[in-house]
């Protein structure tokens, strides 16, 4: 995918091919590697304008140390989550069903999520310690995704979303309902990145295949840094739901577009929207939207 960018060294505008080891590695936002170079090498700092960090003159994001700050510099920093390893899904990829007890893993110090068929064929040793690890997945903290079962006859089917008895729902909207709407994204757009202080979200699939991409940059998470990509489409019905100050954003990856239906856990407020932007091609968060042939 071909994006004209600004090189943040020079100055000078230029077409750049983005990819996600260039965005990752920020190579993406320079127009040569002699620029790229001498803004990694420079020490050159400023005061982040929002909560007044000392800022590398060529970060991504400069003057502001973080997109957060930088969409949200008129507001306080929030309060910011923390914890431990995401206990709520287990990690094995694909599974998306609820973790049991934290397992230890040996030597390493670290822990792991496991839902109670894959905890039970682990402790068996039915799958290995270096199978576990192959076949795993860390997951942003505070992320919740929630199965859920499609019930089918010759009438045709119905699957449940959301019920007020569900923990999930009793958790996530003590005050009650708030609002539902359904957002379709065309083929080819990306909408997003989104961000939103005070609500969390609930995707759920109702057509078409979309990819929802999650980037943790919450300071004291303990997954900063981390993307999440999950895949949503009605043959396999889950519930996402977004925490507050996650970025996140979509797109289809079906040729007719695809629909999400959202349950926010605050109303929108039209005077004073809790709704954050950034440019899905700045390179400011390293991900690349383009679909990689592998």
């Amino acid at each position: 995918m071909l994006k004209q960018i600004r090189c943040r060294y020079c100055g000078r505008d230029f077409l750049q091919e983005l990819n996600r080891a260039k965005l990752a590695s920020r190579r993406a936002l320079y127009c040569s590697e002699e620029c790229f170079q001498m803004a990694s090498q420079s020490q050159e700092t400023s005061s982040c304008p929002a909560c007044g960090k000392a800022v590398p003159r060529y970060a991504p994001t400069a003057p502001f140390c973080s997109v957060v700050c930088r969409v949200t510099s008129s507001s306080s920093g929030g309060r910011r989550a923390a914890g431990g390893t995401n206990p709520h899904i287990c990690q094995m990829v694909g599974c998306f069903e609820s973790a049991t007890d934290p397992i230890p893993v040996a030597d390493t110090g670290e822990t792991l999520y496991l839902c109670a068929r894959h905890r039970a064929q682990h402790l068996s040793g039915e799958l290995s310690v270096p199978h576990v690890a192959s076949m795993t997945v860390r997951y942003i903290h505070d992320l919740r995704v929630k199965r859920l079962n499609r019930l089918y006859d010759e009438r045709g089917n119905l699957c449940e979303i959301l019920r007020c008895d569900d923990p999930l729902y009793r958790e996530s909207f003590p005050s009650g309902f708030a609002q539902a709407y359904i957002t379709h994204v065309n083929p080819g757009v990306v909408k997003g990145w989104h961000l939103h202080l005070k609500q969390k979200d609930h995707f759920f699939g109702v057509y078409g295949t979309s990819k929802v991409v999650l980037y943790d940059e919450r300071d004291d998470s303990p997954t900063r840094g981390l993307v999440n990509e999950i895949i949503l489409t009605p043959e396999r019905p889950m519930v996402v739901q977004i925490p507050e100050r996650v970025w996140h954003g979509f797109m289809a990856l079906s040729s007719e577009g695809a629909g999400i239906l959202n349950f926010p856990t605050r109303l929108y407020d039209y005077a004073d929207p809790d709704e954050y932007r950034c440019d899905p091609h700045s390179g400011e968060i390293p991900y690349s939207w383009a679909v990689e042939d592998r």
